[in-house]
């Protein structure tokens, strides 16, 4: 991976700056063959992760967040999912570095413009990591009924802010 930087300044010197690490790589999914990263062949094999942690809960230090990558390497995993919640960017620098791939899922979904807008926030924020290889924007319970009308919205808004990676959505049923 490597780095880019841009800087906004004024006569009293630089006024905003943002730097964004980034890295290149090719993902294709075949439906016989499976999921392959760089041309090769790839098994996920992956921990779900919660987002919290001990009596730390949702505010977990990158430090942790190194250790459990550390540990999942250790196992020898190479996938996490980003269950129920989008992760800490901080977290996925840290995918990027060990090579971990990741499948960053939103939190909410429901047929709503306020939903649909949260998943393109999503895909925005996090489109320059290497380490996402999917988008899901629901799992499990409240993924049915009515709220899985929303599923074309949500697939729309990642494919047109990022149409490198597939979506996915984890629904009993859809009409």
């Amino acid at each position: 991976s490597s780095s880019s930087a841009a800087a906004a300044s004024s006569s009293d010197g630089v006024v905003d700056a943002v730097s964004t690490t980034h890295g290149f790589r090719s993902l294709r999914y075949d439906a016989d063959a499976g999921f392959f990263l760089n041309q090769r062949h790839f098994k996920v094999r992956g921990f779900c992760d919660h987002n919290s942690f001990a009596v730390v809960g949702m505010a977990v230090p990158p430090r942790v967040d190194l250790f459990r990558a550390q540990a999942l390497r250790a196992l020898g995993g190479n996938g996490r999912r980003m269950s129920h919640n989008p992760p800490a960017t901080s977290t996925l620098d840290i995918y990027d570095r060990l090579g971990v791939v990741v499948m960053d899922e939103n939190r909410l979904f429901a047929n709503s413009s306020k939903y649909v807008a949260n998943m393109g926030a999503l895909v925005r924020r996090d489109r320059n990591h290497p380490s996402v290889v999917i988008w899901s924007f629901c799992n499990e319970a409240g993924c049915e009924g009515w709220r899985e009308r929303g599923g074309p919205r949500f697939q729309e808004v990642a494919h047109r802010l990022d149409g490198s990676r597939p979506t996915l959505a984890n629904m009993f049923t859809f009409d």
